[in-house]
């Protein structure tokens, strides 16, 4: 009899703790839905836009689509870099979180094709505070092809190597793209995020890099909630 209370008990504190836990996730959300306002800190995006590929193969396996819009060449880009606020996203359990970088401005090409170079060749934990580093504390002009071959070769990538992946077709082709993405979300800024093809959010509305994080965050939740009605 004792053990049949214990196990009673056990069970019950257990369901007791997942409902608290619910109600707190759920006064969590609401309190962050007051202090968010749509079209004040993030935007509610058009229903006619056309879901990536990315985002309905992440709601698939359960998970949100994040893409963040970014330029090595963006002061603001290298701020939220530096303050590591979005960082807990890129392998959160529940987001699939994608970088795009963007070509706004003369230059800023060579910068996104470095991104792409970086991933490519699997070391871009190693350059891409380089890269950032670089260009904006005016250690090289990372405008320049030459400049940004260099950092690579700073940190290990063989320079042959460096140039079969820079000038690729295939790189191009993943720069067009990018900027298709661009025209599709109508992306106007960096940095720039969109939740899972349903809202956007961008540094300006939310204020500063934490902000930015927690919106994002918000944004999330949001969009977990609103596949379950």
């Amino acid at each position: 009899m004792r053990q049949s209370r214990f196990y009673f008990s056990k069970s019950f504190l257990f369901s007791s703790l997942l409902a608290i836990l619910l109600v707190v996730s759920t006064l969590s959300t609401a309190h962050a839905a007051l202090r968010y306002v749509a079209g004040t800190h993030y935007d509610v995006l058009d229903s006619n836009i056309k879901p990536q590929e990315g985002a309905n193969q992440a709601e698939a396996d359960g998970k949100v689509e994040v893409i963040e819009f970014f330029s090595y060449g963006c002061p603001a880009c290298n701020i939220v870099h530096q303050s590591m606020a979005m960082k807990k996203y890129e392998n959160a359990d529940n987001i699939v979180y994608q970088r795009v970088p963007v070509s706004f401005f003369p230059g800023w090409d060579e910068m996104a094709k470095a991104y792409y170079t970086a991933v490519e060749l699997d070391v871009l934990d190693k350059v891409d505070g380089a890269i950032f580093r670089n260009h904006h504390e005016r250690i090289r002009d990372m405008t320049q092809p030459q400049n940004v071959k260099a950092v690579f070769v700073e940190y290990g990538v063989d320079p042959d190597e460096f140039d079969d992946v820079y000038n690729s077709f295939a790189l191009s082709r993943t720069m067009r793209d990018s900027e298709r993405l661009l025209g599709e979300y109508k992306v106007y800024q960096t940095p720039f995020v969109i939740v899972d093809g349903r809202y956007s959010t961008d540094l300006a509305k939310a204020g500063n890099p934490q902000n930015f994080a927690d919106i994002t965050g918000f944004l999330v939740t949001m969009s977990e909630l609103q596949r379950k009605d």
